[in-house]
This record gives structure tokens, C-alpha cells and sequence, in this order.
């Protein structure tokens, strides 16, 4: 079963619920999870899209991207490392 919250009227289904609380400096979302041929969420300061058991983090905020990202503006992780 999929892990839905709802914060500040969006609804976030996991993994992007669990990225999302691990790096809160993504932003708070502004869209609900969109369920199309690719999943994706985006929040104030990234957009995250699921690619098989990838998740995909893009930086969209014009302030420098966190530590985390490696100096990159488009990171991938392993969904079961999150």
C-alpha cells in the first residue's frame, strides 16, 4: 500500500513523502503527486519524477542546489536508499 500524506492541501504519496522528509529543503509541494506515464512531484525548490525504482531529483530553485546534490542540478537516487 502507497504511503499518502497530505501537507498544506497536496496530496504526497511515497517515495517522494519519504525524500521529502528526509531533505525538507526541497520546498514544500505545490501540486499533487501526478499519476500520468511518468510519476512526478513538485515542490517549491525541486521536482521529482519516479523512473523504475529511480527517483530522479531536478533542482529548479535559483538559490545553489544542497551539499547532497554533488554540485549537480539533477541527481538520481535508489528508491529503496531513501
Amino acid at each position: 500500500m502507497t504511503e499518502v500524506e497530505s501537507i498544506d492541501g497536496y496530496r504526497v504519496k511515497s517515495p517522494f513523502l519519504l525524500f521529502y522528509k528526509k531533505h525538507p529543503e526541497i520546498g514544500e509541494p505545490i501540486a499533487d503527486t501526478l499519476d500520468g506515464q511518468e510519476k512526478k512531484q513538485h515542490f517549491t525548490r525541486a521536482c521529482l519524477t519516479l523512473e523504475g525504482s529511480e527517483l530522479c531529483v531536478e533542482w529548479i530553485a535559483s538559490s545553489p542546489p544542497p551539499i547532497w546534490m554533488d554540485g549537480t542540478l539533477i541527481k538520481k537516487f535508489d528508491i529503496h536508499e531513501i
